[in-house]
């Protein structure tokens, strides 16, 4: 089987918010260690890449509330369908994670391909562009400063 590829976070997909950069790094490595968990021997057995998936999902929820914050904040004018997409996601995962537990569906690349895709398609345009109109827009968020790079 080829190797999947590893996200690798540029200065491009900067949000201009250092909170949210530094979640997104960290969301990238945590995609990068489920990565490594999958691409392990482990004799087919997928049980050792729950609790990795478990810890990505706590961590991509309270991301989802940060960065929901800043969007309301700063009246971004795509904050619902931004939303959406969040809530889109949680919901596909939730789903993954249920099929697994009933034990209907195998937690391997099909799931995995899934987050790959969604985390780097979704950080890389949909976050990129709120991180323009921050950019943009640095008067209009309150709560946290835009750095300019």
């Amino acid at each position: 089987m080829e190797k999947l590829p590893f996200l690798t976070w540029e200065p491009s997909y900067s949000y201009h918010v250092e909170v949210i950069d530094a979640q997104h790094r960290k969301l990238f490595d945590m995609v990068n260690h489920l990565i490594d968990v999958f691409e392990a021997p482990r004799d087919g057995d997928s049980s050792n890449l729950l609790p990795v998936l478990n810890e990505l999902v706590e961590y991509v929820s309270v991301h989802f509330h940060q960065e929901e914050i800043i969007m309301a904040d700063a009246d971004y004018p795509d904050f619902l369908s931004h939303n959406w997409e969040h809530r889109k996601f949680t919901n596909e995962v939730l789903k993954f994670l249920k099929d697994y537990k009933e034990g209907c569906a195998n937690l391997g690349l099909d799931i995995l391909g899934f987050l790959v895709g969604w985390v780097r398609t979704h950080v890389t345009t949909s976050d990129v562009q709120c991180g323009e109109y921050l950019f943009k827009n640095p008067e209009k968020l309150k709560l946290f400063p835009v750095v300019i790079n």
